[in-house]
């Protein structure tokens, strides 16, 4: 959060209120509620779902794909063309792992774009050409059979 924005304003307003401890440690849970509540967009449960989903998805294709590609390179026999396209297929996955995975976790669980304006510019254009080598792949190996 930037240090100009109207919500850092409204907290440090809040909390230079003064007044009784107790006061002030009542309101610094609810600024936190209410922290929470604007930029969440999902309750606690929904929260723990979607980042438990989205971290076995994302370790279940990081494993498994860097395993294709090390037994396509490792093992002499393994290299032929259809191979070749699938371990293509694995470098793309890992791609889409990586850039689309945890932006897509962050773009559900939080209200507005927490990376910067350049990454904001990136991230589509990046996330667009690995599902699309995904998808060209998929044909390639089509095409070949």
């Amino acid at each position: 959060m930037s240090s100009n924005s109207p919500m850092r304003v409204y907290i440090e307003a809040l909390n230079n209120t003064g007044g009784p401890l107790t006061n002030r440690t009542r309101q610094n849970v609810a600024l936190q509620n209410l922290y929470a509540d604007l930029w969440l967009k999902q309750s606690t449960p929904v929260l723990v779902v979607f980042i438990l989903s989205y971290l076995l998805i994302f370790l279940l294709c990081l494993i498994g794909n860097m395993m294709v590609c090390f037994a396509i390179l490792r093992i002499p026999r393994m290299r032929t063309v259809t191979n070749y396209f699938l371990m293509n297929l694995a470098v793309s996955d890992l791609l889409v792992a990586f850039f689309c995975i945890p932006f897509t976790l962050v773009d559900n669980v939080i209200l507005g774009w927490q990376f910067g304006d350049v990454m904001c510019k990136l991230t589509p254009g990046v996330q667009v050409v690995s599902v699309a080598a995904s998808i060209f792949t998929l044909v390639a190996v089509a095409v070949d059979r």
